[in-house]
């Protein structure tokens, strides 16, 4: 067990090659380490699936040999703040794409529905369909923002949960 004191951070960040294999390894860590810091069901599995869905698209997208994320869970109160954020190399047209897909994520004003939309759009498509992405906004509820450097970009992810009644940090 891991003790958490109010105002404390646990976070770690993460360098690797883009290998698919590896997401699964790293979502896992980040489940057991949540699982251990916040006894609340309900969001270690916001964090997990935030994590898989952000490192996958990392990973997949990635022009580059190197992938980095970091994952921060901070104690405020009653409620523990998540930031997630990847990092990696991204060709032009995949960094409109990604803009594109941002932009019109940002702009929904439920994400519920912004979600189902994006769910029946993708299966008329052949191409990439920003789901991973939507998963994080709608599923995870996270705000999800991106940041395009020269051939980079950072996309970040973040919210505040209400822990559980009876379910403080551990």
């Amino acid at each position: 067990m891991i003790a958490v004191k109010e105002g404390a951070c646990t976070s770690f960040e993460l360098s690797l090659s883009p290998d698919a294999p590896l997401v699964v390894t790293v979502r896992r860590f980040v489940g057991e380490l949540c699982g251990r810091i916040v006894a609340d069901g309900d969001v270690t599995s916001r964090v997990i699936v935030a994590t898989h869905e952000l490192l996958d698209n990392a990973v997949r997208y990635a022009s580059g040999d190197v992938t980095r994320i970091r994952v921060e869970l901070h104690r405020l109160a009653e409620e523990i703040g998540v930031v997630i954020v990847t990092k990696n190399r991204l060709d032009e047209d995949r960094s409109r794409q990604l803009d594109s897909i941002l932009g019109e994520m940002n702009a929904s004003s439920d994400r519920a529905v912004y979600y189902r939309d994006l769910v029946r759009r993708a299966a008329e498509q052949v191409e990439r369909s920003g789901l991973g992405l939507g998963r994080v906004h709608a599923e995870a509820g996270l705000d999800v923002s991106g940041r395009f450097e020269e051939d980079s970009v950072l996309i970040r992810a973040e919210g505040r949960f209400r822990l559980a009644k009876g379910a403080p940090l551990r």
